[in-house]
């Protein structure tokens, strides 16, 4: 089914450009008058920036209906122009399409307001010839179509789409007209964003404190201290980011203040700063994921569950709150006696007796193990985040009994992938898989002797030599390991 445009929707993207191809070498009227007195011609095209439907040219599934027939997602072309774009997609991005609606509307408002008369000779976004009397104005009205877009990456990057996030952020400082006339305020914000972009994407701590400065010497006035928090968190852990966070009351810093006293371990305090009682502060989607994971914490399940579906109910398509709800509905199949003390990277083998078999925890099970894959085959993943997914996708079938042929072959691929997968290998050990488990072993022994072994490999590779009876090559990987176990505690 087509998400088709509204015909006020069509009306609205014609108007917002004067009637005009979008295009920029083209910039042809789409509407004239008849030979019939009566009625107009009109040739212009509503086109839709990602397809109306799956199949269509730069279709975006994470769109939602509402959303792919908005304006936002729309541009107006004539009809030559709308079919070329349509038939040369990877030609024509969403991005460039974006591009040129920005400039055709701003090329409209700069003709309607006199500053720039619509010529032949007219190529380059109308912002950028307006008059000097008229900057002011035209840079608010770029600074809030840029504040607009930066909402809609904001939404893109937490619903995974981090790709998307970052082609815009480049694409739109390396158009130096456009950059140039974006005021001070609306470009400390998009560099505060790439920052967080790129501590998310990269780790690069320096570059990342490089564009907080930039942000901050072009308008000193704002707020970073969540920035700085995250930048002191990426740096040294979250003792030292939380002190960046004190006296601060709006509900995005005590969300992140709750969230770093979680990672520490202080659930009690985390529920604290949850506390917004009082304060005149409403709960948003993230205030309740974090509750759900303090319940989690505690191993209060119920609670936990009611909490997360608040958050679903609110932002169903983030990342973290789609990650954070399967999380709990593994943990809910589990008997009280196997949950965790506290946070986990990766799940551990679980004894069959402490896994519940009742048809509401196996559905849980299902419904946990189909968003881990979900997630897996968003783009963008780093290596190790995408393995950590895989081995929870994997946890959610190696407890499910009618699921065991799935789970040895989800083994095999992910210890094919790596060879030295420690929580891969302690899965195919503790459910007896059937598979050779020898080139693991020859990768584990030579991250040990190259020095490159952490713990976890060492312990998969005491693991596979007790699975396979060499009790005697464990005893003396132990000894000869023992000053790594003690330099870590």
């Amino acid at each position: 089914m087509r998400d088709d445009f509204s015909e006020r929707i069509k009306r609205l993207l014609e108007n917002r450009v004067g009637s005009r191809c979008s295009k920029p070498d083209c910039l042809h009227p789409t509407s004239g008058p008849s030979t019939d007195r009566g009625k107009r011609l009109n040739i212009g095209v509503a086109a839709h920036i990602t397809a109306a439907s799956l199949g269509g040219p730069r279709y975006d599934q994470r769109l939602s209906d509402s959303e792919r027939k908005s304006e936002g997602n729309g541009v107006w072309f004539c009809q030559n122009c709308a079919k070329l774009v349509d038939n040369d997609p990877k030609g024509y991005s969403a991005e460039v399409l974006t591009e040129w609606k920005l400039s055709a509307e701003a090329r409209a408002l700069a003709s309607i307001q006199g500053t720039s008369p619509l010529s032949h000779d007219i190529q380059e976004r109308a912002s950028f010839l307006v008059l000097s009397n008229q900057f002011d104005h035209l840079a608010g009205y770029v600074s809030g179509e840029t504040m607009e877009r930066l909402e809609l990456m904001r939404k893109a990057w937490r619903e995974g789409r981090k790709a998307e996030a970052i082609g815009w952020v480049k694409n739109l400082k390396s158009n130096n007209k456009l950059w140039s006339v974006i005021p001070p305020e609306s470009k400390a914000k998009v560099l505060c964003f790439e920052a967080r972009l790129g501590l998310d994407s990269s780790g690069k701590v320096n570059r990342c404190k490089e564009l907080a400065d930039q942000a901050q010497a072009l308008f000193p006035s704002d707020n970073q201290s969540r920035l700085r928090a995250l930048l002191a968190y990426y740096e040294s852990g979250p003792e030292a980011a939380i002190t960046y966070l004190g006296g601060e009351e709006d509900l995005d810093s005590l969300n992140l203040k709750a969230a770093l006293l979680l990672d520490m371990g202080r659930v009690e305090e985390s529920r604290t700063a949850l506390n917004l009682e009082g304060n005149g502060l409403k709960p948003n989607a993230e205030t309740f994921r974090l509750k759900a994971l303090s319940s989690l914490a505690t191993k209060d399940i119920p609670r936990a569950r009611l909490e997360i579906q608040k958050a679903m109910e609110r932002e169903p398509r983030w990342e973290c709150i789609q990650f954070s709800t399967a999380l709990i509905d593994y943990f809910s199949s589990l008997s009280p006696a196997a949950l965790p003390d506290g946070a986990v990277l990766w799940p551990e083998p679980v004894d069959w007796a402490l896994i519940k078999r009742d048809d509401e925890s196996l559905i849980r099970l299902q419904e946990a193990s189909k968003i881990f894959r979900d997630l897996v085959e968003l783009p963008d993943k780093k290596n190790e985040e995408r393995q950590r997914l895989e081995l929870w996708s994997l946890a959610c079938i190696a407890n499910d009994p009618d699921r065991q042929e799935e789970a040895i072959t989800c083994c095999q691929k992910i210890l094919e992938d790596d060879r030295t997968n420690y929580g891969a290998i302690a899965w195919a050990t503790a459910r007896h898989f059937k598979f050779d488990l020898k080139p693991s072993q020859k990768a584990l022994g030579k991250m040990v002797r190259d020095g490159m072994a952490l713990i976890p490999h060492i312990i998969a590779l005491v693991i596979c030599y007790l699975e396979s009876k060499r009790s005697q090559r464990a005893l003396k990987l132990l000894k000869v390991t023992k000053e790594i176990f003690h330099k870590h505690g």
